[in-house]
């Protein structure tokens, strides 16, 4: 006889109606996004890594024009 190895999946009612099966496709979806949120994968930490990282760049390297600007227009002073 075989022992149960722990694997449990969701049980869907098969006379539910669509007004129940939309409900609990959204609460299903939600929950999937509540814990994307909470356990993000390593794949998007480094994306909003990046994302940060590239805006940072963006700032720095517009503080850099400004403060060439400023010592350019002193400098011909």
């Amino acid at each position: 006889m075989r022992k149960p190895i722990g694997i449990t999946y969701p049980l869907r009612i098969l006379t539910e109606t669509p007004e129940e099966a939309e409900v609990f496709s959204a609460m299903e979806q939600s929950y999937v996004r509540k814990e994307i949120i909470r356990n993000p994968s390593k794949e998007a930490k480094l994306v909003a890594e990046v994302a940060i990282l590239s805006e940072l760049v963006r700032v720095l390297s517009d503080r850099v024009t400004e403060l060439e600007a400023k010592y350019e227009t002193t400098s011909t002073n």
